[in-house]
């Protein structure tokens, strides 16, 4: 039943208060108390409808399907959980995914329009606030919609990476010239997210998960970090990973328990050593014995994310 009630909270979510307001009215709320919001409108709607009949609606007020995937649980009567997907068909109309895009918490900034725009084959869009939009093509504006409004994840993580270099790009808004996602470096390989200066240097890396994060995976993190720095020196400032389902226990015990990573998440490079093999390198990385006077190293600061009701939430250091 609670699963129900929150799959037909989702669904109403989508529609603005105005669309809400009909609806209420069709279902006999003749007289609208001032009072009623949006969140009002919703948890009257949702204690009156089913859920067939809040699709049943949705679908006449879009104009192209989009479905989203609901997973609920449900515990059979033997004790076994079953995961069962609900799918809940809901439509797309242009305006209302742009109103909804520039109404959203946090500003997209444009490097991830021409990221995006990149990554479909598309034109750049142009203009600003509802002209930048409407010049999107379809196509591109429920990419868009997807990521930053629904917060969807894709199967092959592209969606975790456009928000969190989005994030990145604001939060270190004058670090940055320009913000690049799934960037071929050359002797690294492909990073997920990198950041330029105003000099079109490399100065700040990042990987996404769009899954929990194994000690595996920030060992190649962080050897990753030090390829860069053993190329580009102390340009790199920052580097981040994120995980969009959290960290094993082992992973975070692991960051904590470096000898070169402080309590600040500072990172610390000896100078003049470079990495050969990834055995070497993690060797070194985990050295009791490696000199702490900060005149003898460069720093990069790091950080681990993962996402708690869809924001980026710090979880070392």
């Amino acid at each position: 039943m609670v699963i129900d009630m929150v799959t037909k909270a989702y669904v109403l979510s989508k529609l603005d208060e105005e669309q809400l307001r009909i609806m209420a009215q069709k279902q006999g709320l003749a007289v609208i108390p001032k009072t009623f919001k949006k969140r009002e409108l919703i948890k009257y709607l949702e204690g009156l409808l089913t859920i067939e009949r809040i699709n049943e609606h949705s679908t006449k007020v879009y104009e192209k399907e989009i479905k989203h995937e609901i997973i609920r649980e449900t515990v059979h009567e033997k004790g076994i959980r079953i995961k069962e997907k609900v799918v809940a068909k809901v439509k797309f109309e242009k305006k209302i995914a742009i109103k909804e895009l520039m109404s959203i918490d946090e500003r997209i900034d444009s490097d991830m329009f021409e990221e995006l725009a990149n990554y479909l084959h598309a034109p750049i869009p142009h203009g600003e606030d509802f002209s930048l939009y409407n010049s999107m093509s379809q196509k591109m504006l429920e990419e868009a919609y997807r990521i930053f409004v629904m917060k969807e994840n894709d199967h092959k993580g592209r969606y975790l990476e456009f928000r969190f270099a989005n994030f990145l790009k604001l939060k270190y808004e004058r670090e940055l010239a320009r913000i690049k996602i799934r960037k071929k470096v050359p002797n690294v390989g492909e990073l997920d997210i990198v950041g330029l200066d105003s000099e079109n240097h490399y100065c700040l890396m990042a990987e996404c998960k769009d899954r929990p994060i194994r000690y595996e995976d920030v060992d190649k993190w962080l050897i990753n970090i030090r390829r860069l720095y053993d190329l580009y020196g102390n340009r790199i400032k920052r580097a981040f990973i994120v995980g969009s389902k959290g960290y094993t226990p082992e992973t975070l015990k692991r960051v904590e328990d470096l000898k070169n990573i402080d309590k600040k998440g500072r990172l610390n490079f000896i100078e003049g050593v470079t990495v050969t093999k990834a055995y070497h390198f993690a060797k070194w990385f985990a050295d009791p014995n490696s000199p702490t006077n900060s005149d003898e190293l460069d720093k990069v600061y790091i950080g681990l994310y993962d996402v708690r009701e869809g924001k980026f939430n710090q979880v070392f250091p």
